[in-house]
Order: C-alpha cells, then structure tokens, then sequence
C-alpha cells in the first residue's frame, strides 16, 4: 500500500494491508511494479491531497502501466456521467473490477502457456 504520508500509510497496514510505504520515493519504485492501483481520482492531479500529492507523484501514477481504479473523490472536482453513490458502494464497485482484472490476467497467462506448449 501507497500513502502520501506515513498516517495514511500506517492506516493501510491497520486495515490490513501486508506492506505500506509513503513519500515520493516510494512512489516512484513501487507503481512501476504494480498491477492494479486503486484510489480517487484526486492522485492523478498535482498538488491534491493540499500539496501531499507532489507533481512528480502524480506522473509516476499516471505514467505506470498498472491498471488504475479511481474512485470519484476530490474536493472540488466534479465528474459527469459518475452517480453520487456512498464511498462503500464505490468500494463495491472498485472491487468488482479489480476481480474482473484478475481474471483477465489469469485467462491471459493461461493463452500464454498454452502458446509456448
């Protein structure tokens, strides 16, 4: 788990996460080694987070071939075509894709091996 600072990554490892690392650093290793990044839409924009999230964060994120999962968050941002559903409904949601993600992958690995036989 990723947090702009050490609290939020902290409260990702009391949620359940195996790891957590925070800062721009951390950042910048990990999101090149990522499959699925999940989060508001706010950590593809500069300086969101009040100025947690740098620049350079937000295009490591944005430049990362992981699969990105945003959830319609941020204050003052406004998306049209979103329903303003509760944050459990999104995470319902967020989640939904994330398995339909997997399986893709799974399929894809599995027509790999297949190729090589």
């Amino acid at each position: 788990a990723l947090g702009t600072n050490s609290i939020a990554a902290g409260n990702m490892l009391k949620a359940g996460a195996n790891r957590a690392a925070s800062g721009e650093n951390a950042f910048r290793v990990n999101v090149q080694e990522a499959d699925i990044i999940i989060g508001p839409i706010s950590v593809m924009i500069p300086n969101s987070f009040m100025g947690e999230l740098t620049p350079a964060m937000a295009d490591y994120l944005s430049l990362s071939k992981a699969k990105k999962i945003l959830l319609p968050l941020g204050k003052n941002l406004g998306l049209v075509g979103t329903n303003n559903l509760p944050l459990p409904h999104l995470m319902d949601e967020a989640i939904k894709l994330v398995r339909e993600t997997l399986d893709e992958s799974k399929i894809n690995r599995i027509a790999e091996v297949e190729k090589s036989v």
